[in-house]
């Protein structure tokens, strides 16, 4: 490839791509962004001596790789990557989520965005190694679709041990979840942004806790009770969004359009975003 120490950028999407190995034998020592998405990868091993100096992000969403290339993601030093999309591939050990703990932590020493959902982790191959993670440089993680099950007492031990101090952004929508009570076991300090879409969920009251909320993404529930709803956002006095869009809300009931109305009235000039 002709100057491939100028380029920036390489997009190989929905190609059936499926082999690295000489993609990474190049000299791309400018390339900032490596989106492979859609494509049939299962080896990222080529990826550990990579010159990839200035890479920020690299996406593998929706590809083949599996456990065997764990090793390999703990072996990647790249240390101006930033995002890492590893979305719907074919992990099933839960020693995944020690990518970012521990020595590895050095070796992606500015990763701040992972997403990890829509993986068939298998919780019970570690039952008894459940580990106190502290992800504390991440700002976004992605757990969504199918990693937690509320009904899986393993797997709810794990994201109670879980540990986001410097958190801005979660995501974990569609998974099994009942109820938000697992959120007080959460250190999530500066958490901004959280997604609970999808779920089963009733209420989200509990989210109360995190004073330093700005969006809560909820479409899509069980929700029907909203009588605490002007004391949770009196609360909540930095959250700006909140969406309760497709949940079973009758926004014709008089004492649902009453607790709205009072709400905007006593908004005091404060800018939220009600979606019902």
């Amino acid at each position: 490839m002709n100057n491939a120490n100028s380029i920036i950028e390489i997009f190989i999407k929905r190609n059936n791509f499926n082999d690295i190995s000489e993609l990474c034998k190049l000299d791309l020592i400018k390339l900032e962004k490596l989106i492979l998405s859609e494509n049939s990868i299962s080896d990222i091993k080529p990826l550990i001596n990579a010159k990839f100096k200035n890479i920020k992000a690299i996406d593998f969403e929706y590809n083949k790789i599996g456990d065997d290339n764990i090793p390999h993601l703990f072996k990647l030093k790249f240390g101006n990557l930033n995002e890492f999309n590893l979305y719907s591939n074919n992990f099933t050990d839960p020693s995944i989520f020690g990518l970012l703990t521990g020595e590895n932590e050095e070796n992606l020493p500015n990763l701040k965005v992972l997403f990890l959902g829509n993986n068939k982790i298998n919780w019970n191959l570690q039952k008894n190694k459940i580990n106190n993670y502290h992800f504390n440089k991440l700002k976004t993680i992605g757990l969504s679709c199918g990693l937690f099950d509320e009904k899986d007492e393993i797997s709810f031990s794990y994201l109670q041990n879980f540990n986001f101090y410097n958190l801005e952004i979660m995501f974990l929508s569609r998974n099994n979840i009942y109820s938000l009570s697992f959120v007080e076991n959460l250190e999530l300090p500066n958490i901004k942004d959280i997604y609970i879409n999808n779920l089963y969920i009733k209420d989200f009251y509990s989210l109360v806790k995190y004073k330093t909320l700005e969006k809560i993404e909820s479409r899509e529930n069980n929700i029907r009770n909203i009588d605490k709803l002007e004391l949770f956002i009196k609360e909540l006095s930095k959250l700006k969004e909140i969406n309760l869009e497709r949940n079973d809300i009758d926004m014709n009931e008089k004492n649902n359009k009453k607790i709205i109305d009072t709400i905007v009235k006593n908004a005091n000039n404060r800018c939220i975003n009600i979606l019902i």
